[in-house]
C-alpha cells in the first residue's frame, strides 16, 4: 500500500512539473461521440464473434488420388512400429470426426475439420511403449490418425494398462491407472 502511495505521488509530481494536466492534452480532432455507457451488468464476451477457418480444413470431394495411398500409409506405419517394437493392426480412411467418434470424445477441434479424411492406424505394443506422460505396459493400444494429405500425424490415443510418471522435485513416482478399451 505503501509503495502504490509513493508511486501516485511520484506521477503527480511528474505531471505537475512537465506541464500537465488537462490543459497539455490534445483534444481529439473528430467530431465523434463515443456511445454511452451501459447500464447495470457488463455481459459476458462471447467468442461466437471468432470465426477463424481450422488450420486443416475438409477435404471429402478431394480425389482419392490426390490422397495418401495405402502404400503411403502403410510405409509410415512401418516405420513407426519398427521404431517402437510396435504392430500394425489395421489403417482405415476415414473422416476426422468418425475418428473422435470412434474413441469415445465428444470433442470438437478448432484446428481439424470433423469433414477432414486422416487415416487412422491402430497399433499394438507387445513390449509397452514410452510416451512422454509415462508408459503403456505390455498389450497396450494405440490409435494414431495421420492426416490423408501429406501424412503427418494429427491426433492419437491410447488404451491399456498406463503408468502415468509424476515428477516431484527429483523424484519421480509411477501411478498405474487402466483405460478402458476403445472398442467397448
Amino acid at each position: 500500500m505503501r509503495l502504490l502511495v509513493v508511486g501516485a505521488a511520484l506521477f503527480a509530481v511528474a505531471l505537475t512539473a512537465c506541464g500537465g494536466g488537462s490543459a497539455s492534452v490534445p483534444k481529439p480532432s473528430s467530431n465523434r461521440t463515443l456511445p454511452p455507457a451501459p447500464r447495470g451488468a457488463v455481459p459476458k464476451p462471447t467468442h461466437s464473434h471468432i470465426v477463424n477457418p481450422p488450420i486443416l480444413s475438409a477435404n471429402l470431394s478431394t480425389p482419392v488420388s490426390a490422397l495418401l495411398s495405402q502404400a503411403g500409409i502403410a510405409k509410415i506405419s512401418g516405420g513407426f512400429a519398427a521404431r517402437f517394437g510396435a504392430i500394425v493392426i489395421s489403417s482405415n480412411l476415414t473422416t476426422y470426426g468418425q475418428f473422435l467418434a470412434s474413441v469415445h470424445r465428444n470433442y470438437r477441434s478448432g484446428y481439424i475439420d470433423n469433414n477432414r479424411q486422416v487415416w487412422v492406424v491402430t497399433y499394438g505394443f507387445p513390449s509397452g511403449f514410452t510416451t512422454r506422460a509415462g508408459v503403456i505396459a505390455p498389450g497396450g493400444q494405440g490409435i494414431f490418425a495421420y492426416d490423408a494429405v501429406d501424412g503427418r500425424s494429427v491426433a492419437r490415443t491410447y488404451s491399456g494398462s498406463y503408468s502415468f510418471l509424476l515428477i516431484h522435485g527429483r523424484r519421480a513416482a509411477a501411478t498405474r491407472v487402466r483405460f478402458p478399451s476403445m472398442h467397448s
